[in-house]
């Protein structure tokens, strides 16, 4: 088992910062968490990347504010357009439930 992490590629800026929350708050921090905050510090509107990739402005709100999941197809459009990937760090133990 591996622990995965999204690696943001169009901003070095959201990436230092996802950076800085894991290790103020010692603890991986889940992919959701990450694409939101990836969202969030875009430096782009919800409306514009809304605009740029067919997703509803309202389907980006209720993901952000954590009222509604997204489909796979969401997040793989979404991933596209934020220039992000999933990187494996094999450097992390992985925690069994």
């Amino acid at each position: 088992m591996h622990n995965f992490a999204i690696n943001y590629l169009r901003h070095e800026k959201v990436s230092f910062r996802l950076d800085h929350m894991a290790a103020k708050t010692n603890r991986t921090i889940k992919l959701s968490e990450q694409l939101t905050q990836a969202i969030l510090n875009c430096g782009e509107t919800r409306y514009q990347i809304a605009q740029a990739t067919g997703i509803s402005e309202a389907t980006l709100s209720k993901y952000v504010n954590g009222h509604h999941g997204l489909s796979q197809e969401t997040v793989d459009i979404l991933g596209e357009y934020l220039g992000l990937r999933l990187v494996v760090d094999e450097t992390k133990k992985v925690l069994r439930r």
